[in-house]
């Protein structure tokens, strides 16, 4: 999942510059605001993680990738469409 680190990595740096941003990778979207907060939204399933409130970075969201799985034999298979699996962060 580096990229999807390299998108929280890169809003995280607008949150600490108090820059508001808007950056999206496949489905989901990052954004921070003005007033120091940030989060990782996933429309497809309604998730939601908090990245930083007021300025100060919360602990990194486990980031899971679930992978594809084919029906019929229940091995991986390469697929772009990946589900992914967000936690809360702790406040």
């Amino acid at each position: 999942m580096p990229a999807i680190r390299r998108e929280i990595d890169y809003i995280i740096g607008r949150v600490l510059r108090l820059e508001g941003r808007v950056v999206s990778l496949g489905p989901l979207i990052f954004f921070s605001t003005d007033s120091g907060d940030a989060w990782m939204l996933d429309p497809s399933d309604g998730g939601a993680s908090c990245l930083a409130r007021d300025g100060a970075r919360h602990r990194l969201p486990r980031v899971k990738d679930r992978g594809a799985r084919s029906r019929s034999s229940g091995q991986d298979r390469p697929n772009r469409r990946r589900r992914i699996h967000l936690s809360r962060c702790d406040r």
